[in-house]
């Protein structure tokens, strides 16, 4: 039986240790078990830096967590600095394998643009903003997320090349804004800031049937948990 991760979040080990007992002993008792090689603790905020010991007791062993300074959770990587960069190089990392693996059907030889797009949005887009939600706004990382898919997207859409690199890179990068202009298509930095602008609003304005934001209280904790 598969079961999702199950996600902690402390101000403090003592707490982390009570939490995971309190867990231990609800799985256990529900016939469920820890696996092993699954436990993994990530130090941040005021904890970047101890020596966390995390253990649990299982089948009269004990397992002990591994301490990392980051990790993959649903597609997404969590770092202990909160870094978009990697978030975001990771997913675009992620996209690539499906680029490649996809190339002749994004290529399309023969295809109109607005087929080559749909398959684009749909794959490219969809992959590489993936939790995208959750990603600091930062002019830096928009402007490499950019240069990520004009150097994606003249593969897919070819042009013959200059004499003069710079040039190269020019005319391309014209004629795709010529193209998304003209079949009124987003770039990926769209879908980037759509996503984030989406989740603010979630972050401020939902709320369940009690009244309570409980995203909010969830980002709220997170952000005293890394940066207090």
């Amino acid at each position: 039986v598969y079961a999702d991760n199950i996600i902690l979040m402390t101000e403090t080990e003592l707490e982390a240790e009570i939490m995971i007992a309190d867990i231990t002993e609800g799985i256990t008792a529900a016939g469920y078990g820890w696996k092993p090689d699954s436990l993994e603790v990530v130090p941040c905020g005021n904890l970047a830096d101890t020596d966390i010991q995390l253990s649990v007791q299982q089948n009269n062993a004990t397992i002990h967590f591994k301490t990392v300074e980051q990790l993959q959770l649903l597609g997404n990587l969590v770092t202990n600095i909160a870094s978009t960069s990697q978030a975001m190089r990771h997913r675009l990392t992620q996209t690539e394998k499906g680029f490649w693996k996809n190339y002749k059907k994004l290529r399309g030889q023969g295809a109109s643009p607005p087929i080559k797009f749909e398959a684009w949005s749909s794959l490219i887009h969809n992959t590489a903003a993936f939790g995208s939600g959750w990603w600091c706004l930062d002019l830096a990382n928009i402007r490499e997320a950019h240069r990520w898919e004009l150097h994606h997207l003249r593969k897919v859409f070819p042009m013959t090349h200059e004499e003069n690199r710079q040039t190269y890179f020019e005319k391309t990068a014209r004629r795709q804004e010529q193209l998304h202009n003209q079949h009124n298509q987003p770039y990926f930095i769209h879908k980037y800031l759509d996503n984030y602008y989406r989740n603010v609003h979630r972050h401020l304005h939902h709320k369940d049937t009690q009244d309570r934001n409980i995203t909010q209280e969830i980002r709220d904790y997170r952000n005293r948990t890394w940066w207090n």
